[in-house]
């Protein structure tokens, strides 16, 4: 299954940084520290999971505004925020129409 990951680095507001990622990950302020010193994956979520890719993107825009440092991947292929934003935009896109689909196919059964 394909996933988002991100590698995170810091030189400032590390704490509220690994804030942040722990609220995301539930991990061990050690490992994330670990993973972050390693130039590792720090966080990761699925590529299908609309809305756990909404909070993830909102958690890397957070990380990114205290000063941190996000490389974003798509299993092996570095991938920019746009993309990421891009998925998002298409998979609400589908969702809705899928909606739609629902609620006028329901409506004509009246």
């Amino acid at each position: 299954m394909l996933k988002f990951i991100a590698k995170i680095k810091s030189d400032c507001n590390e704490i509220k940084i690994v804030k942040i990622i722990r609220d995301f990950s539930h991990e061990p302020i050690g490992i994330i520290k670990e993973k972050m010193a390693n130039n590792t994956s720090v966080v990761e979520t699925e590529y299908l999971n609309l809305e756990q890719l909404k909070v993830f993107r909102k958690k890397l825009e957070e990380i990114m505004e205290l000063g941190g440092k996000v490389q974003l991947f798509l299993d092996d292929e570095i991938v920019s925020m746009q993309f990421l934003s891009n998925v998002i935009e298409s998979q609400e896109d589908t969702k809705n129409q899928i909606e739609q689909v629902d609620f006028y196919m329901f409506d004509e059964e009246d």
